[in-house]
C-alpha cells in the first residue's frame, strides 16, 4: 500500500510538471500562425500588410508583404507628372498645352497653360487678295480687289475682336470695321459719298458718287492661307437724282499675300 501511494504520487506530479511546461509560438490573434496554446511568444508572428513606407495603405505592424501596396499618382504616360511607381491614379494629371479656347493652338485635352498661346486675331493680319464674283450689275464693280486687315487693340480674355479692314475698290481705298470669332469674321461697312469715275454704272451721268453698304461673313481656315465667303453689297447713286440702287450677293476668294 505504501508503495503504490508513492508510486501515484509520482505520476500526478508529472503530470502537473508537463501542464506547467512553457509553450513557445506566435500569441497574436491577429497573426496567420496565431497559436492559442503558446504561452510564450517567440517572435514567429506573420502578420501579411504592405511593408512600404511609402505606400499610402503601409502598416507598420506588419511582418509580412501581401504584395497590395498602393502608390498613389498619375497614371497617365502621356501626363507631364506621370509616376511610373503609382498603382492607383489620383486624378491630378498634367497636361500643358494651350487652354485658350479662341488661340489657334487651343488644346481640349490641355488643363495647364503653357504659355503656347497666340492671339487669335493673328490669324486675320495680312493681306488677302483676290476676286470678288457678283450675281449681276456689281461684278463690274469688283471684278479685282485687295484687302488689308489689321489689329485695331488687343484685350485680354475676349470672345472677339474689333479688325480694321482697309478694302481697296477701283484705286479708292474704303476703310471698315468688322469683328472676328477664331474661324469667321462678321464684316459690316456704309461708304458714303464715294465717287467713281472709271466706271460706267449710269451712261448719262459722270463722276458718279455712290452710297456703298458691305455686309457678310468670311471664314478663315487654320492654314491661314485664305480667306473667303460672301457679302451683300448694296449701291445707291446719290449724285444724279436718279435714285439709281443696285445690289448683289458678292462672293470673294483671297489668297495671302
Amino acid at each position: 500500500m505504501k508503495y503504490s501511494t508513492i508510486i501515484i504520487a509520482i505520476i500526478m506530479a508529472a503530470i502537473f510538471t508537463a501542464c506547467d511546461k512553457d509553450v513557445e509560438g506566435c500569441m497574436n490573434p491577429n497573426s496567420s500562425n496565431f497559436n492559442a496554446e503558446a504561452t510564450i511568444d517567440d517572435g514567429s508572428c506573420i502578420i501579411p500588410g504592405c511593408t512600404d513606407p511609402s505606400a499610402a495603405n503601409y502598416d507598420p505592424n506588419a511582418t509580412e508583404s501581401s504584395g497590395n501596396c498602393i502608390f498613389v499618382g498619375c497614371t497617365d504616360p502621356l501626363a507631364a507628372n506621370y509616376d511610373p511607381n503609382a498603382n492607383e491614379d489620383s486624378g491630378n494629371c498634367i497636361y500643358p498645352g494651350c487652354t485658350d479656347a479662341n488661340a489657334d493652338q487651343y488644346s481640349a485635352e490641355a488643363n495647364e497653360d503653357d504659355g503656347s498661346c497666340s492671339t487669335y486675331f493673328q490669324r486675320w493680319t495680312g493681306t488677302f487678295a483676290g476676286d470678288f464674283e457678283c450675281d449681276g450689275l456689281l461684278d463690274q464693280f469688283f471684278g479685282d480687289a485687295e484687302m488689308t486687315f489689321s489689329k485695331v487693340d488687343e484685350p485680354e480674355n475676349v470672345d472677339s475682336m474689333e479688325v480694321f479692314i482697309e478694302f481697296t475698290l477701283s484705286t479708292i481705298p474704303l476703310n471698315f470695321g468688322s469683328t472676328i470669332t477664331r474661324d469667321s469674321m462678321y464684316a459690316y461697312g456704309f461708304f458714303e459719298g464715294v465717287m467713281i469715275d472709271s466706271l460706267d454704272i449710269i451712261p448719262t451721268v459722270d463722276n458718279e458718287v455712290f452710297d456703298i453698304t458691305m455686309e457678310g461673313v468670311l471664314g478663315i481656315p487654320e492654314d491661314n492661307g485664305t480667306v473667303d465667303g460672301t457679302l451683300t453689297v448694296t449701291i445707291k447713286e446719290t449724285s444724279s437724282g436718279l435714285n439709281f440702287e443696285a445690289s448683289d450677293r458678292c462672293d470673294f476668294l483671297g489668297v495671302r499675300q
